[in-house]
């Protein structure tokens, strides 16, 4: 029975340490300041530069196990800016050559990057998920690195199974020898103690075995047979919200419930639920979708190290503003490319999202410009305007008012949209829609017929392209380490994985020195 109650209160106390430990990792924490601190000194972190991406990735067959070796090498400091924790302001080390244009151009054009990448950021998130939400990856995490991690935390398991079987045959033996005790056990007693620790000895086992199975530290050294490291490691979905297209879906809805008149209405409010919302419409992540954005994070990239440092702690359209110098020249400022784009400078961000969000539903519509372009910008148009009007991210009290008056206004939009030749009428000029009351919808209007004066509907989808993968990335940074690790319970969200991109590729903290790329934060 003392077995018993040790192994109880250890049980307990090591839970309350992984709870302790993981949060005090928390947005919030009073340890944060010393944690970034910690962070700031930490230049092991970014030792080997792009140079083992580059291995990675250009080999025939792609490693799952490499690219998990990378990430469980890398986990520290990936936690650290998935919790935004990494400083950005560190004076550069000039040992840290590894971070060249050329070893960038080599990974940029290795054959399978996209796949490495993307697959590294899933193993990013998932390890960083074991050490949120799980009592190995927060060992594993803590123990010390002279050791075997990975085997010190399924140390921790065999112990906790083998004290637990220990007791359950001692219990076993004392109820034997039971007849000549001086205790008088009654059989309901022991039949339940029997049952309690059975059961207990049942659940390690079957933690054990969810954890070798699931857990991706597991897969780094005691049950790659089990665990399948090709599988995906969250979703791999989008969620869908397109405004003109929730006003069609309303008004079909009106339709077919009209009959019935005001008693027929009374009676379906009366019977329907409370809060009955339909969920919103899922898509998978497509191919397409995964190239756009790992080509315009390369491309912002050699950019912005070629010329100027990306500013990601607001949205500028930087990205859109470097295809526009492309084909009208850094100097054409009234050129339609840039007059377009001035919109942005002029509102905030949740107007900026909800324009373009009209601006691509208008040229989609238009059925102009490739597929390649076209749909993945429809795809994440639709999953930012969800995360914007439905889950509320980045959206202050004026965000929410803006995008109520614009929901008001769609329906007479509508019309105006489905009328022949309105499409016609902005390619020649005309506006079509003046309303003071509706500046998003309005503006939107006016920068369609600015991209319709860009001769080439690929420079428009570029242009398109460059301002949704911005914005994207830009929230990923920019809306808080707790939405992403509140998500990672629910399958994880596209724009998590978009962060932990930005992580494998560095490109909030590169910049140009002495013709070597450097993070700042070493």
């Amino acid at each position: 029975m003392v077995l018993m109650f040790v192994l109880g209160a250890v049980k307990y106390g090591e839970r309350i340490w992984a709870l302790r430990a993981a949060a005090a990792r928390a947005p919030g924490s009073s340890s944060i300041a010393s944690l970034v601190t910690h962070a700031y000194w930490k230049e092991h972190y970014w030792k080997g530069g792009y140079g083992r991406l580059v291995c990675i990735s250009s080999q025939d067959n792609l490693s799952i196990e490499s690219i998990l070796k990378e990430a469980s090498v890398e986990f520290q400091a990936s936690l650290d800016f998935f919790m935004d924790m990494t400083p950005s302001d560190k004076s550069i080390s000039s040992w840290m050559s590894a971070f060249d244009m050329d070893t960038l151009l080599q990974l940029k054009t290795s054959k399978n990057v996209y796949g490495m990448a993307y697959k590294l950021a899933e193993m990013h998130v998932s390890l960083i998920y074991d050490y949120l939400y799980t009592k190995f990856g927060t060992v594993r995490f803590h123990a010390s690195p002279k050791s075997n991690p990975t085997m010190v935390a399924a140390l921790q398991w065999l112990v906790s199974l083998g004290l637990t079987s220990v007791a359950l045959a001692l219990f076993a033996m004392a109820m034997a020898g039971n007849t000549t005790s001086n205790f008088d056990y009654s059989e309901s007693d022991i039949l339940i103690s029997y049952i309690l620790l059975v059961g207990a000895i049942a659940m390690e086992i079957s933690s054990i075995f969810i954890a070798l199975t699931s857990s991706c530290w597991a897969g780094i050294a005691v049950a790659k047979h089990l665990h399948h490291l090709d599988a995906g490691e969250w979703s791999g979905k989008l969620a869908q919200y397109n405004m003109v297209d929730a006003c069609v879906q309303k008004r079909e809805r009106r339709q077919q419930t009209s009959p019935g008149g005001a008693v027929g209405a009374l009676i379906r409010r009366i019977l329907q639920a409370p809060c009955e919302t339909p969920p919103p419409p899922h898509i998978i992540v497509s191919p397409e979708v995964k190239k756009l954005l790992l080509d315009k994070m390369f491309v912002a990239a050699i950019e912005a190290l070629q010329n100027n440092r990306w500013d990601f702690r607001r949205f500028q359209g930087q990205w859109a503003l470097w295809v526009a110098n492309r084909f009208e020249g850094s100097d054409a400022a009234a050129g339609p490319a840039h007059k377009a784009l001035s919109s942005i400078q002029k509102l905030d961000f949740v107007a900026t999202v909800v324009v373009w969000h009209l601006v691509t539903t208008i040229c989609f519509q238009a059925g102009d410009g490739p597929g390649e372009l076209t749909n993945p910008s429809n795809d994440l148009s639709g999953y930012i305007m969800y995360l914007v009007a439905k889950r509320g991210l980045m959206v202050d009290s004026n965000g929410h008012i803006m995008i109520a008056k614009t929901q008001m206004g769609v329906p007479d939009f509508l019309d105006e949209l489905h009328q022949d030749g309105f499409i016609q009428k902005l390619r020649e000029g005309d506006q079509q829609y003046n309303s003071p009351f509706q500046l998003c919808i309005a503006e939107a209007c006016m920068v369609r017929v600015e991209l319709f004066k860009i001769p080439e509907a690929r420079d428009r989808w570029k242009l398109i392209a460059a301002v949704w993968t911005e914005i994207l990335c830009y929230m990923a940074l920019n809306c808080g380490a707790t939405f992403h690790a509140k998500h990672l319970t629910a399958g994880g969200e596209f724009l998590t994985q978009a962060k932990m991109l930005l992580f494998v590729i560095r490109l909030p903290f590169l910049i140009k020195k002495m013709g070597v790329i450097i993070p700042p934060f070493m």
